[in-house]
């Protein structure tokens, strides 16, 4: 049975050569061992296009990108959020207050298709 190995919030080690290294020595593993009874997945925000260099060519290599919630979609995921926390509505945080929902942030607009991501 094969290993799922995640390396979640890469975009989170802050100093890019730290980042770069780790990301040469993960696809190096990937290198040396293309049958591995492994996989990876990397999750991150979008990062520089040469930060990324080190996985170009490699077999079975993809790339998704989460589109972030429309201003519908952020009421909803808030509703029921607060909700599931017991904190929805009746005596809770109001379900509609802009402090919660909307405005700019993360989830306000779409991210860029992988390796169209600006520093």
């Amino acid at each position: 049975m094969p290993w799922l190995v995640v390396v979640d919030g890469l975009d989170e080690v802050a100093s890019p050569a730290v980042r770069r290294r780790l990301l040469e020595k993960l696809a190096e593993q990937v290198r040396l061992q293309p049958h591995a009874v492994y996989r990876l997945v990397i999750t991150s925000r979008p990062l520089p296009q040469e930060e990324l260099a080190p996985f170009t060519g490699l077999p079975g290599l993809g790339c998704a990108t989460l589109r972030g919630f429309d201003a519908d979609q952020q009421h909803v995921f808030a509703e029921r959020w607060f909700a599931a926390q017991g904190e929805g509505g009746k005596g809770g945080r109001p379900v509609h207050d802009d402090a919660y929902v909307g405005g700019p942030g993360p989830c306000s607009g779409q991210a860029p298709a992988c390796g169209d991501a600006e520093n």
